[in-house]
């Protein structure tokens, strides 16, 4: 939930959760290189024709062998 706090004579300001805070900001983040947005995008765009594939979650220690 998100809450917008308007404020006459002041700036309005918006109360929500830290899990979507957070959401907010890795997602700015993700899209603040132009380079990186255009790699997510073309990503969606093949996910959305049917060109996606199914892959086993790894985690990082197996990432070294």
């Amino acid at each position: 939930d998100v809450t917008l706090v308007t404020r006459t004579g002041a700036s309005n300001f918006v109360v929500m959760s830290e899990a979507d805070f957070n959401s907010w900001r890795e997602t700015l983040y993700l899209l603040g290189s132009p380079k990186n947005a255009a790699h997510l995008l073309d990503s969606l765009r093949e996910l959305d024709a049917g060109r996606g594939e199914a892959r086993e979650l790894t985690q990082p220690a197996d990432m070294d062998a």
